[in-house]
C-alpha cells in the first residue's frame, strides 16, 4: 500500500514573459532559457504556498504550467534548504519531479539545471511511468502482452474498439 500524500489541485491562468526568452545550444541541443518571468497573479499564490506534499498543476496549452513548476521547484527548495539550516541538517533537499512524457522530462531538466541552483538538492526529474516502473520493479514490458492486455480491457468497455484502442496506445507510446 503507498502511502497517503497530501495533494493540491490547481489551475493557473496565463502568465506574461518578457521578450528576453533566448535559445541556447548546449550538447547538440536547442533548449529555450525563460527570461525574466513576471508571474500572474494565481502563479504567485501557488509559487508562495510554501507547503509540503504533492501538487497537480494542470491547464491548458501555453498556460504557464512549466514555468510555474520551475518558479514553484525555486521556492520550495530554497524554503526547505533554508530550514534544514536552521537546525544544522547539511543533507541534500530531495524533490522528486514528475512529468507526462520524456520531451517535457528532458526539457524541464535542462531548465532546472540552468535556472535552479542545484548545489544542495537533489532534484530526480522522471517521467511518471519510469518512476512506476523503477518503484515496483519492472523491468521492462512486453509489447505482445501489453497489446492483449489493452484488448482485455477494451472488450469491457461497450463501444471501444480494441483494435483502436491498441492502436490508439502505441501512437502514444510511440509519441512519447
Amino acid at each position: 500500500m503507498l502511502p497517503s500524500i497530501p495533494k493540491t489541485d490547481r489551475t493557473i491562468k496565463p502568465w506574461k514573459q518578457t521578450p528576453s526568452c533566448r535559445a541556447t545550444n548546449s550538447k547538440a541541443s536547442v533548449v529555450k532559457h525563460l527570461g525574466k518571468i513576471k508571474p500572474s497573479s494565481e502563479q504567485l499564490k501557488l509559487i508562495s504556498a510554501n507547503q509540503t506534499g504533492a501538487e497537480l498543476i494542470h491547464g491548458s496549452a501555453g498556460r504557464g504550467k512549466t514555468t510555474t513548476t520551475l518558479l514553484r521547484l525555486k521556492s520550495l527548495t530554497g524554503m526547505m534548504r533554508a530550514r534544514k539550516d536552521r537546525i544544522g541538517d547539511e543533507t541534500p533537499v530531495s524533490v522528486l519531479l514528475l512529468t507526462f512524457n520524456r520531451t517535457l522530462a528532458g526539457y524541464v531538466r535542462a531548465l532546472t539545471e540552468s535556472q535552479v541552483n542545484a548545489g544542495s538538492q537533489e532534484i530526480e526529474i522522471r517521467t511518471s511511468a519510469k518512476w512506476s516502473m523503477t518503484k515496483f520493479g519492472v523491468s521492462n514490458v512486453s509489447a505482445h502482452s501489453a497489446r492483449a492486455c489493452l484488448r482485455r480491457l477494451a472488450n469491457k468497455f461497450d463501444g471501444l474498439d480494441p483494435y483502436f484502442a491498441v492502436q490508439e496506445a502505441g501512437y502514444l507510446t510511440g509519441r512519447f
